[in-house]
């Protein structure tokens, strides 16, 4: 099921989900050591780099959805999904922070690795096109 779905996802969204993973790891790598609770940073970290591919994934899917519709209906569709996107991060730091489940720093950094795979896909894919 999982293999399935790898290999349907386009191109970019699997750059962008290895740019996520790429600046997850370097973030870890850096910040590891100034972390004063390194267990709850790294959860917090792991927390909010999966979310960034959960919510990756999720844009992908919600254009791919949106190109079968009109265009008033694309434009709705695209507004509830941006919602449910922002709802899902909402979620994600309330329970972080009620629960004291992970460094909520470290989710906002982990949500971060999105913007900055956003980012870092141009170059990631010349790397791997030059590879080729």
């Amino acid at each position: 099921m999982i293999k399935d779905f790898l290999r349907r996802m386009n191109r970019t969204a699997k750059e962008l989900i290895c740019g996520i993973l790429i600046f997850g790891a370097v973030i870890w790598l850096i910040f590891i050591w100034l972390a004063s609770d390194k267990w709850s940073f790294t959860l917090g970290l792991a927390l909010g780099v999966a979310a960034a591919m959960l919510l990756a994934v999720h844009m992908n899917y919600s254009i791919e959805q949106s190109l079968e519709l009109t265009e008033k209906d694309a434009a709705g569709y695209m507004r509830r999904m941006v919602l449910l996107r922002t709802g899902m991060v909402v979620l994600l730091f309330a329970v972080v922070c009620l629960l004291r489940f992970g460094n909520p720093l470290a989710v906002f950094a982990g949500l971060f690795t999105l913007k900055l795979g956003a980012y870092f896909q141009p170059v990631l894919h010349r790397l791997i096109e030059k590879k080729r």
